[in-house]
């Protein structure tokens, strides 16, 4: 059947199961099992909340969500099946979020957990994706959480042990926002990004940080990036390789300037 009010629309209930299809211009669900089915509202808010039971967000796309954002609070949240949503996506959990499946959003998708944010397969991603959590990933080749589609980056952690870590991989391109981890712990930062990294954001890191991609940033838009050592593709970053973090025009001048200089200098000592 279908269910239709020209309001925003509230239930609150232990279980809530719709194998219709509701249309409203908003719709809240407080329920600790649910089955969200087909939902229409328009450019409204879908919110769901289930306390601290734990999620498979994947059922949220048992049917068509239409709307302009999906807000959703839980438990432990994982991904048995995929969630792909047109519009904007928030995440808030209690405990972790795995990624098994892919959860995409055509628009911004903020991701916070009070547990890890990983997931080797699958893939999450948003037009501007945001990570927040004790650790993003965890530490090690192979142990990266896997990135879907994203254009910008940003994201936090904020784990009390120092293996907690911000390591994500990426299968494109993607740019930086702000990345920030913990002030008092070691948290290494690492992006692997095939091709590129862009440029104009900002890594702020107590550990390490290491950039895998080619090119990263750009001389007018370079990454601004402070850590506990800094690499490029595993060497120091160099502007001569397209590598510009903390650098800029003039640092790349300066860079080709020394070059012509030691050649120079090797030519007139012959």
């Amino acid at each position: 059947g279908v269910v239709t009010t020209t309001g925003a629309t509230s239930i609150t209930t232990t279980t809530f199961t719709n194998n219709s299809t509701v249309n409203a211009t908003g719709l809240t669900v407080n329920a600790g099992t649910l089955t969200l089915g087909s939902v229409n509202v328009g450019a409204g808010t879908i919110t769901v909340n289930t306390g601290a039971t734990p999620l498979d967000i994947g059922t949220l796309d048992a049917g068509a969500l239409t709307a302009g954002a999906l807000s959703v609070t839980s438990g432990a949240m994982t991904t048995v099946s995929g969630l792909a949503f047109t519009g904007n996506m928030t995440l808030n959990s209690s405990g972790a979020i795995t990624v098994t499946n892919a959860v995409s959003s055509t628009g911004s998708l903020s991701a916070t957990a009070t547990g890890a944010i990983t997931g080797t397969a699958g893939g999450i991603g948003g037009s501007s994706l945001t990570l927040n959590g004790s650790t993003v990933g965890t530490a090690g080749a192979g142990n990266e959480l896997l990135l879907g589609t994203v254009g910008t980056l940003s994201g936090s952690v904020n784990g009390a042990a120092g293996t907690d870590v911000f390591n994500v991989k990426a299968g494109g391109a993607l740019s930086i926002g702000t990345i920030t981890t913990g002030t008092t712990v070691g948290h290494a930062v690492t992006i692997t990004s095939t091709p590129a990294i862009g440029g104009g954001g900002t890594i702020t890191a107590s550990g390490p940080v290491s950039l895998v991609g080619n090119p990263i940033a750009t001389a007018g838009s370079p990454l601004i990036v402070t850590g506990a050592g800094i690499t490029c593709n595993g060497n120091d970053c160099s502007a001569i390789d397209n590598e510009f973090v903390n650098a800029s025009f003039s640092q790349l001048a300066q860079g080709v300037n020394d070059v012509l200089s030691g050649i120079q200098a090797a030519l007139t000592s012959e």
